[in-house]
């Protein structure tokens, strides 16, 4: 959650930053910069490097930097804050968070002493993160207070709605869900009235995390979907990966691993447009830890090792700290306590060194728990009781966390008493995560969620047909006129024309038949494939209940199979040709469909596809999806597990002479 903050913390910072005023032509300031001198050039100076930053770095740099000089030589000192804020902008772009930090504090001061409210907020944003970055919540929540003070003397706008989503995260770690619902909302509402979808959608996911803190996960998720949506059509892919990280977050807190494992890798799938290196190593952790929740640790161990590297690029201490955490759940979970010990006892000492108690008590607990293990009680005790008294800083989860192993501790050595104490804490903070009503609601959320995906996909269609239909009546509107000039010109084509008109009609009469029998047989498809995907969303809540690894696995291939079936029927719900089934198309979507269920990429798995030319009737098609589908899963779970480059080669040869499907 702490890289999740980060990243919308910087994101917003340099939102902030660079905002530029409303700038003319560049073409007509370079002109004007010509014969300008003194503050003139200046102030053409600072608009010039506004445009430029981001795009050329080094030139804003240079008119940033020659427009300080001569603000300084002038001694115009509110000059000096707009040019201050540029260059620091400039040095924190490059990495240099030492200098900007100088530089923001400089102009924050001139600010102050120039009364030029207007610039004193934007001068606070990277003040603010920097003290979020060295774990000093309260400075940086007096910080933003101030920023906001003074923000709302001026109309809402995007550095408004910035500041209240900068506060909410602050609040957050300040373990006040609440308070940091009311500024998401307050960011919420400026991005709905300034028409800023991006915006709404941003305070969606804030508000989504306040909700997970508060442990209300049914709202959380239905504040992804829609802030997913709005991403969606957006196309903002840098936050989608950051909602798809969210959402396998509350799918977690709900003990739904596969589902959560699902939106991890379709963050990680973005993980080209994911701005920092801790959001992308907080990714792949979260994919290793449900591997290893999944028992399957070499897939966590894999995972586990590409998001060190991503570490060793960060040099980030928490990171690396999170790292060691996990390794000892791993290893503990295999048995080798002493070596998670090893692993937690590293990890602590970062904490302890930056003292934030949130990972304090998540290492002091991981700790006890091993020790436990170990029947070392006296051991486990002592770091248990640390963790009790940072209870008014860290999350629900953790203090009840404490509170079972705590009565654990207390049953195993005999203190009947204290057990009791510490079990009734635990148990009167009750389970919120997983009730009949609180399943219900995931399960009708999610699926009107993708019921809307689909249907928005039929609405673009549907737009598209229109715009044909449109062009065809141009063309008809074009070829009548070319009649009745024809018409006109000879008495003959009278008679030609007549004959034409007759036919047309026929046709026309014709295409509507036809057209309302393509029609039937679509929605047809479209009926059998929602009722396999009915199927399928019950195998999969049965298959949740199922204790039984076995029966669950049984389960789990009955919908894939019921999977694979849909997917025909949705082809032939898409395409125009109902008389049979590409198969090549098929079998292209079933792969594909079938290495992102594996965890593969798809540039990773080779296929060399040859199949026979003609579509195959249904009644056909049928059950060799069946078979393609079986044969293709056996190959993913059984012949690609120590394949560095697997590879898939699939024949399917018509011979017309014996009538047969030759499959190879």
């Amino acid at each position: 959650m702490r890289a999740c903050l980060l990243v919308l913390f910087s994101v917003i910072c340099i939102t902030v930053t660079a905002q530029p005023r409303v700038a003319p032509d560049p073409a007509v300031l370079y002109r004007q910069l010509t014969d300008a001198k003194g503050s003139e050039r200046a102030v053409l100076l600072i608009q010039l490097a506004r445009i430029e930053f981001g795009r050329e770095m080094e030139k804003a740099f240079a008119k940033a930097q020659e427009a300080l000089a001569i603000y300084r030589a002038e001694n115009n000192e509110k000059g000096q804050v707009d040019a201050l804020q540029l260059v620091a902008a400039v040095h924190r772009r490059k990495g240099d968070p030492g200098l900007s930090e100088e530089l923001d504090s400089l102009s924050y001061v001139l600010a102050r002493k120039t009364n030029y409210t207007e610039a004193i907020p934007i001068s606070l944003q990277p003040l603010i993160i920097s003290q979020v970055r060295e774990l000093n919540y309260a400075r940086a929540f007096e910080l933003a207070n101030e920023a906001i003070s003074i923000k709302t003397q001026f109309p809402p706008d995007r550095v408004l709605a910035g500041l209240y989503h900068t506060r909410g995260n602050i609040c957050l770690q300040l373990q006040k869900p609440a308070e940091a619902a009311a500024d998401y909302q307050k960011a919420y509402d400026i991005g709905q009235s300034i028409n800023d979808r991006n915006l709404m959608a941003r305070a969606l996911n804030g508000l989504a995390t306040a909700d997970r803190a508060k442990g209300d996960l049914p709202n959380s998720l239905d504040n992804i979907i829609n802030a997913m949506k709005m991403a969606e059509k957006g196309n903002d892919r840098s936050h989608l990966a950051s909602l798809y990280l969210s959402a396998g977050n509350t799918y977690s807190n709900l003990n739904k691993w596969q589902e959560s494992l699902e939106y991890y890798r379709k963050a990680w799938m973005l993980e080209k447009y994911i701005q920092t290196m801790q959001v992308k190593a907080s990714v792949l952790g979260n994919i290793s830890r449900i591997f290893s929740r999944l028992n399957e640790y070499d897939s966590a161990l894999h995972y586990h090792a590409i998001r060190a590297e991503f570490a060793r690029k960060t040099k980030d201490s928490f990171v690396l700290a999170s790292i060691d955490m996990d390794m000892g759940n791993i290893v503990s979970a295999q048995g080798n306590y002493r070596k998670a010990i090893s692993h937690y006892e590293e990890a602590l000492d970062i904490y302890q060194a930056r003292q934030h108690p949130p990972e304090l008590a998540l290492a002091y607990n991981a700790l006890a728990s091993v020790y436990l293990k170990t029947k070392e009680y006296d051991k486990a005790e002592s770091y248990l009781l640390k963790s009790y008294d940072l209870k008014d800083h860290v999350d629900r989860g953790r203090k009840k966390y404490t509170d079972y192993l705590l009565s654990r501790v207390y049953e195993e050595t005999g203190e009947m008493a204290k057990a009791k104490r510490y079990r009734n804490e635990y148990l009167s903070m009750g389970d919120s995560l997983i009730t009949a009503e609180t399943e219900l609601k995931i399960n009708r959320l999610q699926s009107a969620y993708e019921i809307s995906k689909r249907e928005d996909a039929l609405t673009i269609a549907a737009g598209e047909k229109q715009l044909k239909d449109l062009e065809l009546k141009q063309t008809k509107i074009q070829l009548w006129g070319s009649v009745i000039a024809i018409v006109l010109l000879a008495a003959i084509a009278g008679v030609v024309y007549k004959g034409y008109r007759d036919k047309k009609r026929m046709a026309a009469i014709l295409q509507q038949k036809n057209d309302r029998i393509e029609t039937l047989l679509k929605e047809l498809h479209h009926r059998v494939k929602n009722n396999l995907q009915v199927i399928g969303s019950m195998l999969n809540l049965q298959s949740a209940k199922l204790p039984d690894g076995q029966a669950r696995s049984a389960i789990e291939e009955g919908k894939a199979r019921v999977e694979a079936i849909s997917l025909l029927h949705q082809l032939m719900y898409f395409d125009d040709k109902l008389s049979g089934i590409d198969m090549e198309k098929y079998l292209t979507a079933l792969i594909d469909m079938l290495t992102n269920s594996f965890g593969y990429q798809g540039s990773v798995v080779q296929t060399n596809i040859r199949m026979s030319p003609h579509p195959l009737d249904v009644d056909i098609a049928m059950p060799l999806a069946l078979i393609l589908n079986e044969i293709i899963t056996n190959a993913f779970k059984h012949a690609f597990l120590e394949v560095e480059q697997p590879s898939l080669t699939i024949d399917l040869v018509d011979d017309p002479d014996k009538k047969e499907l030759i499959l190879k």
